[in-house]
Formats: structure tokens, C-alpha cells, sequence
């Protein structure tokens, strides 16, 4: 479940994997891999960086020129307020990066698809396949190395939208460090002691509404190491199914058929604890507390489920993509 490398301990030893893996530019093994990833979340972070300093040094200039209108016009001084002006413009960059984080999936879509549509087919119509059914190798070995090897070619915009992802949690992180620091005793008397006194008054609640934040935080960081190998396996299935012409078009409606899953999957959770908490609300209308926390912890549930069978979906889908891939690869080849 937390296992992010595509590597295992007999992937490196895998001849399939070491012959196709020569054509690999970066990340052949797990020392080059963590290496190029590293490089790869350093760039993100600095070209992030560079962007939010420019636009803030655009919005802070528009600002102060306006500010600098205001105090010619009247005898008043004006000037911006530092604190709120960087609460806001961290806050904003987090949700933005959120949003694009969460729709840079779909062009990771697209770059596995591009990797994935050659893997086997090319292979069997240029009848390197034909050799390598006659080989001694297992086809779940064979199998194995042509997902790996689709996993690493669309490595690079994986570590891209994960970056991001990171990025926006900490961006977050950043917020509340500097809202503790910036407005001091005032941040503690709005923000911490009420939440010490909600945790004092009701631990179960509140416990479940944190546990919802880290489980919400979890999902959305290694929803996309999911997605990337479940999807890879599916489109691998795809390329021992069919020529490139048609396994481009047929790609574009599987990912299509994922995401509308997908929603289907989350609109249905979402429509049955619709149902639950409005019978909640109507059986304990008379009693607010109670009310409350049986919905804290029914929300924090929600999430957990949500984040189960988001997961249990990926497996599932890469546990089946890989074993119909290898029955089309070696048991059905003769029909292409």
C-alpha cells in the first residue's frame, strides 16, 4: 500500500528488464530512480517558487500602488497589511496547486497511455514476441518487466503531479506555521485553545475529525502511485489486445471508463452518507452535541471508506489488467 518504486527484489535480475532497460535515460535501478526523483521534486519546487515570488511581487506592487492612490487622496496613511497580504497569497497558491494537482491526473493519463501503446504489440510485430514465448521465462516474469518498464518511461510525470501534491499539504503546513507566528497570542486564543478545549470536552469526536485530516491527506498524496500502476497494467493489457491505431483510441475510452467509475463509485458513497446524516440530523435534532459528533465521526468514516475503496479499486483494476495481459499475451496471441 505504501510501496512507491515500481522495483522488486527480482525485477533487476529479470532478462527481459535488463534488455529493455538499457533504452531507460534515468531510473534503471533504485539508486538512479530515488536520485532522478529527488531532481525532479527540486525542480518542481523551484520553478513553484520562482512563479509564486513573481506574482506576489506583481500583486504586492499593484496593491501598494493602490494604497499609494488612497493616501493622496486623503490625509489618511495607508499601507498594506503584510500579515494578511502573505496569509492570502499562501493560501491561494495552496489552493491553486491543489486544483491543478488534481487535474494534471488526466495528463498523466495520457503520458502513461503514450508509453504503454507500444510495449507488446510492437514486440509482436516485429516477432520479437514470438522469441520470447519460446524462452525458458515465465510469462508472469515477462509480464512483470513490461509493467515496470511502462512504469519508469512515464515516471517523470508521476514524481510531477506528486510534487505538486506535496507542495500543496505543504504550502498548508506553511500557513499554519506562519499564522502561529505572525499573529502570535491572537492565533492561539481563536484557533488552539478552542480546538485543546474541543478535545478535552469530546475526545472521541474530535479524535475522529483528525483522524479524517490524515486520512484525507494520505489518499491524496498516494492516490496518484495508485492510479499509475493500476493504469499502467490497464493499458499494458490493451497493447497485447491490439494494434497501436486502434489501442490509441481504445486507451482514450478506458481512462475515460476510469474516471466515470470512478465518480460513480464516489457519487454513490456520497448519496448513501447523504441519506445517514440526514437521518442523523432528523432523529437528534434536540441534542446539537450529539448530533455533532455523530457526525465528525461519521465524516472521518466517510473519508476512510472513500480512501479504502479508492484503493481496493486500483488493485483490484491492476490485479486483473495484469493476469488478462499475460492469458492475451501468451495464451491468445495467435488472434492478433
Amino acid at each position: 500500500m505504501l510501496k512507491i518504486t515500481p522495483f522488486n527484489t527480482h525485477i533487476l535480475t529479470n532478462p527481459v528488464y535488463q534488455l529493455d532497460a538499457r533504452r531507460l535515460k534515468y531510473g534503471a535501478t533504485p539508486i538512479t530512480l530515488k536520485r532522478w526523483s529527488f531532481r525532479i521534486f527540486l525542480r518542481v519546487c523551484i520553478i513553484i517558487t520562482i512563479v509564486m515570488i513573481l506574482f506576489g511581487y506583481l500583486n504586492w506592487s499593484s496593491q501598494q500602488a493602490y494604497y499609494n492612490t488612497l493616501t493622496a487622496q486623503s490625509i489618511t496613511t495607508y499601507t498594506i497589511p503584510i500579515e494578511s497580504f502573505i496569509a492570502s497569497w499562501i493560501l491561494g497558491w495552496a489552493q491553486l496547486i491543489f486544483v491543478i494537482s488534481i487535474g494534471s491526473a488526466f495528463i498523466l493519463d495520457l503520458t502513461i497511455l503514450s508509453q504503454s501503446l507500444n510495449a507488446i504489440n510492437t514486440d509482436v510485430a516485429q516477432g520479437r514476441w514470438d522469441l520470447l514465448r519460446l524462452t525458458t521465462l515465465s510469462p508472469s516474469t515477462v509480464i512483470a518487466a513490461k509493467h515496470t518498464l511502462t512504469r519508469l518511461r512515464s515516471w517523470q510525470s508521476l514524481m510531477t503531479v506528486l510534487s505538486l501534491r506535496l507542495i500543496a499539504v505543504g504550502l498548508s503546513l506553511l500557513l499554519i506555521l506562519f499564522a502561529s507566528i505572525a499573529y502570535g497570542p491572537s492565533f492561539f486564543e481563536e484557533v488552539i485553545i478552542p480546538l485543546y478545549r474541543s478535545f478535552i470536552e469530546r475526545p472521541i469526536a474530535m479524535s475522529f475529525l483528525a483522524a479524517m485530516t490524515v486520512c484525507f491527506v494520505f489518499v491524496y498524496l498516494f492516490e496518484v502511485i495508485w492510479r499509475h500502476r493500476a493504469l499502467s497494467a490497464l493499458l499494458l493489457w490493451l497493447s497485447a489486445r491490439h494494434s497501436t491505431a486502434n489501442a490509441i483510441l481504445i486507451g482514450l475510452a478506458a481512462i475515460a471508463g476510469v474516471w466515470i467509475s470512478q465518480a460513480a463509485i464516489m457519487g454513490l458513497i456520497f448519496t448513501v452518507a447523504g441519506q445517514v446524516s440526514n437521518l442523523v440530523s432528523g432523529l437528534f435534532s434536540q441534542n446539537w452535541r450529539l448530533q455533532s459528533d455523530l457526525l465528525n465521526i461519521g465524516f472521518a468514516c466517510l473519508c476512510f471508506l472513500i480512501g479504502t475503496t479508492i484503493f481496493l479499486y486500483y488493485r483490484l483494476l491492476y490485479h486483473h489488467s495484469l493476469r488478462r495481459a499475460q492469458d492475451r499475451a501468451f495464451n491468445d496471441m495467435e488472434k492478433l
